[in-house]
Parts: C-alpha cells; sequence; structure tokens
C-alpha cells in the first residue's frame, strides 16, 4: 500500500508483520510528497503467495497488488 500519512504506513507494516508475513516500509516522492509504501513478501513459492494473499484480505487488505 501507500500511504500519505507515515504513521499509518507504519501500522499498517507492523499489521503485516504480527500475522507472520514477511513486511517491508520504504517511502517514495510523488508531485513533491513523500510517501510511505508498504510491501508483503517476498513469497518463495505460489503456494506460499496465494496464502498470503488470503491472509492479506482477512487482515482488511482488500485492493492486493502482485509485483515482480
Amino acid at each position: 500500500g501507500i500511504f500519505a500519512d507515515a504513521t499509518q504506513g507504519k501500522a499498517a507494516a507492523q499489521k503485516i508483520a504480527r500475522a507472520g508475513l514477511p513486511a517491508r516500509r520504504g517511502t517514495l516522492n510523488r508531485d513533491g510528497r513523500e510517501l510511505t509504501l508498504v510491501l508483503a513478501g517476498p513469497f518463495a513459492t505460489q503456494t506460499q503467495l496465494e496464502r498470503g494473499i488470503a491472509r492479506l484480505h482477512g487482515l482488511g487488505f482488500a485492493d492486493v497488488r502482485l509485483r515482480k
């Protein structure tokens, strides 16, 4: 996810990590604004990926997008 509020991004990453999924945070600049980027993964197998997506949905992250 991308968060304008860094505190919300940190909370999302912590929620993902507490659920046992790998979580990473970073920042990016878009239109002069610093945003917090939160990623779940990487996942080693297709099965782990599918389980991770299901767990993210269960945590309330409805708009999951895959990146390579």
